[in-house]
């Protein structure tokens, strides 16, 4: 039996499974937006401004410009500590809604088995099976991130200290929101590894260069 044949679907996908695959790629969206606030209010420039200076707009060129300006425009944050673990985080949510959305899916039950062996640039493929119950977990986590984002460094920041009460409201949130984070990361960090693992390649089986592999075509339907 050939590998594609090994990572034919059990099931058909259902609405579970769907549903699933939406609520995490719906839930990246709203923390784009979380970063997006974040750099606009980093810089403090007119929106369009700020757009014209995030470039592509894409999460990862937003991730890595907030790391790079965040300890220049505010080098005594309280949770400043905090913000590259939380940027880690979304960019590990981000590798898995690739996934789901770049990966052909089949299922069995409650398992959804991601291949990519069809557009894959080697003869290999990688392989990464996730269940419905850690798509929802990964998505919560997706959204309680976006929640972090928004309330720690763009709402906190600019509450009066001069309002203690609706301060220390903030802070304890920030305290709680914090607290829960911990607890949901362990389930991210244990999807990204299943899909960050290296394949074993077999040795027989190398990449062909593209060019290499048209000229070989051509010559065989040569007269």
């Amino acid at each position: 039996m050939s590998e594609t044949n090994k990572t034919e679907p059990q099931t058909n996908p259902d609405d579970r499974h769907y549903a699933a695959i939406g609520k995490l790629v719906n839930s990246f969206c709203g923390a784009e937006v979380a970063l997006a606030s974040l750099f606009r209010d980093l810089v403090g420039l007119p929106v369009l401004v700020s757009m014209a200076l995030s470039g592509d707009g894409k999460a990862t060129s937003t991730i890595g410009l907030i790391r790079t300006i965040f300890p220049m425009i505010r080098p005594n944050e309280k949770h400043g500590n905090l913000i590259g673990n939380i940027l880690d985080d979304l960019n590990k949510v981000k590798q898995i809604r690739d996934v789901l959305a770049h990966f052909v899916f089949g299922t069995s039950d409650n398992t959804m088995t991601f291949f990519n062996g069809f557009t894959s640039k080697d003869l290999t493929g990688r392989q990464i099976n996730i269940t419905i119950d850690e798509l929802k977990e990964c998505a919560e986590t997706c959204g309680h991130l976006a929640a972090m984002l928004r309330l720690l460094y763009v709402v906190h920041p600019h509450t009066p200290a001069q309002a203690p009460e609706f301060h220390n409201t903030f802070t304890q949130m920030n305290d709680n929101m914090i607290e829960a984070w911990h607890k949901k990361r362990i389930s991210l960090s244990k999807i990204h590894q299943r899909l960050t693992a290296n394949p074993q390649k077999p040795k027989s089986q190398k990449p062909r260069h593209v060019k290499g592999l048209i000229q070989s075509k051509l010559n065989q339907s040569k007269p």
